[in-house]
C-alpha cells in the first residue's frame, strides 16, 4: 500500500500519532494531499538533516498537543492528568512513574 493509503487508515482508526512524511513526491499537489490526508508535516527528498532535526525539535516542543489525556490498553486505563492507573483497582503515580507509563502506553 502507498503512504497516503497507510496514512488514511491510521487516521481512520482515530490514531493521533504524529506523522512526518518523508517522500520523493515534491509537487505542491502531492504535499497538499499528504497534509490533507492527515500528515502533521511533510519533507521531500533530498532533505537536509538539519531541517529534519529542527522539525522534530519543533514537534517535541508541542508534545502535549499529541498526547491524549486518557489512555487504555485492554482493561487498564491511565489518566495522564490525574496520574492515575486503574484496572480492577487504582493507584496514584509519582511524576516519574507517570512519564514512564505514558511512554509505555504510547509504544
Amino acid at each position: 500500500m502507498d503512504g497516503i493509503t497507510a496514512l488514511k487508515k491510521i487516521r481512520e482508526s482515530d490514531d493521533k500519532t504524529y506523522i512526518l512524511m518523508l517522500t520523493a513526491k515534491a509537487e505542491v499537489d502531492d504535499r497538499v494531499t499528504g497534509l490533507d490526508s492527515g500528515a502533521d508535516d511533510y519533507i521531500t527528498k533530498p532533505f537536509s538533516l538539519k531541517e529534519l532535526l529542527a522539525r522534530l525539535c519543533s514537534k517535541e516542543r508541542r508534545e502535549d498537543d499529541y498526547t491524549p489525556n486518557l489512555l487504555t490498553v485492554g482493561d487498564v486505563t491511565f489518566n495522564v492528568e490525574q496520574q492515575n492507573l486503574a484496572s480492577h483497582n487504582s493507584i496514584q503515580l509519582s511524576g516519574p512513574e507517570t512519564q514512564l507509563m505514558n511512554y509505555f502506553f504510547a509504544k
